[in-house]
């Protein structure tokens, strides 16, 4: 069954998934970080909550292989302008 959810992404790739109510509490990060946050439909993957995100984002454990239908993207990251 697919879980509509919040993924982060990290400017090398590395994908998130938290629920969509702490979308307010990312924001901050996602800006300071240059991540963007999407709204997705999951299908295989796991939702973590704010420890357990926080935690996987400092020891870079992303979720490897989830597949996930893209909905909306919430906050693009930033391109580099030189």
């Amino acid at each position: 069954m697919k879980k509509e959810c919040l993924m982060l992404e990290t400017p090398d790739k590395k994908k998130f998934f938290t629920p969509k109510r702490n979308y307010s509490k990312l924001l901050e990060f996602a800006n300071s970080f240059n991540c963007e946050i999407s709204t997705v439909k999951l299908q295989d993957g796991e939702i973590l909550d704010l420890t357990s995100l926080a935690e996987a984002v400092t020891t870079e454990q992303s979720c490897k292989r989830a597949k996930f239908e893209l909905i909306e993207r919430k906050k693009p990251r930033k391109r580099n302008r030189n």
